[in-house]
């Protein structure tokens, strides 16, 4: 079952499933948002993991207190169990998308990318396809469309 909610700010879709933990990786939600700089979340704690990539702005995400810097193409996740504050910088607009998603297997998937609780961001190389996946799955799950200057 599939639903979507908008505050008008934020997009985001979600899938119900009950075996949430018997498969390798379960697409539980996903969207994107867009808000004025100064933005802030949390502290927060997830039961599940978030993905999330920055399309534009920059800010700073504390994840069981250690500071990281976002920018432009930073993906970063949120981890089970994990405190998380994030905090976009004044002035510049705060765009970001994401994917909530539970399963067996995404650690392991994570690490092999080299993200872990201790190193909980990377850069992409090409954001521009990052950002283009983001919205096909996005679109795929029957959230909107994938649309190519999004």
């Amino acid at each position: 079952m599939y639903f979507e909610k908008s505050n008008g700010n934020s997009c985001f879709g979600s899938i119900e499933n009950d075996r949430r933990d018997a498969s390798p990786f379960i697409l539980r939600y996903c969207g994107y948002g867009s808000y004025e700089g100064g933005h802030s979340f949390g502290p927060y704690i997830r039961d599940h993991y978030m993905i999330c990539y920055v399309e534009s702005g920059s800010g700073t995400l504390y994840c069981d207190d250690p500071a990281h810097r976002l920018e432009v193409g930073s993906v970063y996740v949120l981890f089970p169990d994990s405190k998380v504050l994030y905090k976009s910088d004044c002035g510049k607009k705060w765009e970001i998308s994401w994917i909530g998603a539970s399963g067996s297997k995404i650690g392991a998937y994570l690490a092999a990318m080299g993200i872990t609780r201790a190193h909980p961001v990377a850069k992409t190389r090409n954001y521009a396809d990052f950002k283009r996946t983001f919205r096909k799955i996005y679109a795929a799950t029957g959230g909107g469309t994938a649309k190519e200057e999004l």
